[in-house]
């Protein structure tokens, strides 16, 4: 809020209010609390692990906290979110486990209302990513085995902000999504006849989303378009895959092994409405809560 005086001579002050559209700002890089006020462009913060090399291990993605107090209403151009985090590990070299991603939490206060604007793919009101890195698929270092895939961080979502997405959405959208991605398994180097297996896939983080405000998708008059999905909240928590080519004809004795999912907990307490023309795609569909592992 900026506050502008006008003072006339012999006269009583009068003080006009000027109501300014903020952009959410942070003074620290990956711990952020965005204050109240009204935003109308997305906030997001991305980290990822230094990529390895022949002599170093990559580097994790560090933890990411968004607590969210401000009021946005978006009109999604260059990214399809109104709060976004997401933590990647940096990419290894040859027989180096993947980087891991790094802890997700997002608190969320403060209404979201998000529109399909020039963007050209699904809208999601918050968005929160962990990524572990796959493996070098291409190992040269001769007669090592693969590389593990990085794991991913937990992923906690608490929200208490009312979540509007649409009306109308050419592609789709999600109210609240949560990812832990493990990262895939690495080739084995078989060079000079030496026995070596592929890398194992890596272990997802856990994922913990509490809702306890509407989520809104379209309206009766105004449905989301056949043919695209419509979620709720979404969550998925993804074993990373082994090496899935065991270099058919050397002697190499197999691929890695994939990882076992995590647990997936929602609690929903509020109404998610969601106003679909027709059924839904067959890529999902619709769906007011979506857990898998």
């Amino acid at each position: 809020m900026i506050v502008r005086v006008r003072f006339v001579v012999g006269c009583a002050c009068t003080v006009l209010t000027v109501q300014v559209v903020q952009a959410a700002d942070c003074s620290s890089t990956y711990d952020c609390t965005v204050d109240a006020g009204s935003y109308t462009s997305p906030y997001g913060l991305d980290s990822t692990g230094t990529n390895g090399s022949q002599d170093d291990n990559p580097g994790s993605g560090s933890s990411i906290t968004i607590t969210n107090n401000g009021t946005f209403s978006v009109n999604a151009g260059s990214q399809g979110y109104a709060l976004h985090a997401q933590s990647s590990g940096g990419q290894p070299v040859d027989e180096s486990t993947g980087g891991a991603g790094g802890a997700i939490s997002i608190t969320n206060n403060g209404g979201l209302t998000l529109s399909q604007g020039t963007y050209g793919s699904e809208l999601i009101g918050i968005d929160a990513w962990s990524v572990g890195a796959d493996a070098d698929r291409d190992n040269q270092n001769n007669g090592s085995p693969g590389g593990d895939g990085g794991a991913s961080g937990n992923i906690i979502v608490n929200n208490s902000g009312a979540i509007n997405v649409g009306p109308s959405l050419s592609h789709g959208g999600i109210g609240i999504y949560g990812l832990a991605q493990g990262g895939d398994g690495g080739e084995g180097n078989t060079d000079f006849g030496v026995n070596q297996p592929g890398g194992d896939g890596g272990t997802p983080g856990t994922i913990s989303i509490t809702n306890g405000a509407d989520i809104t998708m379209g309206t009766s008059s105004t449905p989301i378009s056949s043919g695209s999905r419509a979620w709720g909240i979404r969550a998925e928590s993804n074993g990373g895959g082994g090496d899935p080519d065991p270099n058919t004809g050397d002697n190499d004795p197999a691929g890695g092994h994939g990882a076992a999912g995590n647990t997936v907990t929602i609690t929903n307490n509020a109404a998610i409405s969601l106003h679909v023309a027709g059924n839904g795609s067959t890529s999902g569909g619709v769906k007011g809560v979506y857990a898998s592992s």
